[in-house]
């Protein structure tokens, strides 16, 4: 077995039983930390022409629990989907996710994370190894969705933590 096949093998393998579920819910507890003041006037500055605030990061975000949720559920019901790339710009919904407040955001967030932990500590072993296809990434098993799911979650977070905290 060569090095990263190894590696891949032994990271599924730990991710097991309900792992997945208290990473989602250890990252989550975070958030508002990480938001600080959910009322602040930081959260709502632009850092430059064509950059998203520090809500619309947290829009998109919440916004990609539905994404994630309806990923799992094609995945366990097709043989190796293939699945787009998510483009907010492309999102007919994002105008309207793009406007709510940031305590509403909040409180939306903590219901999807709630409905996506109990979804993902369901899942068994041979669904976590189902196939979802990326078009730029290419095929990914279950589990390795769901560590995108959190790398990209962290990426927000960690741009929301910025600017919360700039001036």
């Amino acid at each position: 077995m060569e090095g990263d096949e190894f590696l891949s093998a032994l990271c599924a393998a730990v991710m097991r039983s309900g792992a997945w579920g208290q990473r989602l819910a250890s990252q989550f507890g975070s958030w508002a930390s990480i938001v600080g003041d959910p009322v602040s006037a930081r959260l709502e500055r632009v850092p430059s022409p064509g950059k998203w605030n520090g809500r619309e990061h947290l829009a998109h975000i919440t916004r990609m629990h539905g994404v994630c949720s309806a990923r799992i559920r094609v995945i366990l019901a097709r043989e190796s989907p293939t699945l787009p790339a998510y483009r907010a710009e492309k999102d007919p919904t994002w105008a309207q996710w793009r406007q709510i407040p940031v305590p509403e955001l909040l409180e939306t967030a903590a219901r999807r994370r709630e409905t996506l932990v109990e979804t993902v500590q369901e899942l068994s072993d041979a669904e976590l190894d189902r196939i979802g296809v990326h078009t730029r990434l290419g095929p990914m098993p279950m589990s390795e969705w769901l560590e995108f799911f959190l790398l990209h979650e962290s990426h927000h977070l960690y741009e929301i933590f910025k600017l919360a905290r700039t001036a």
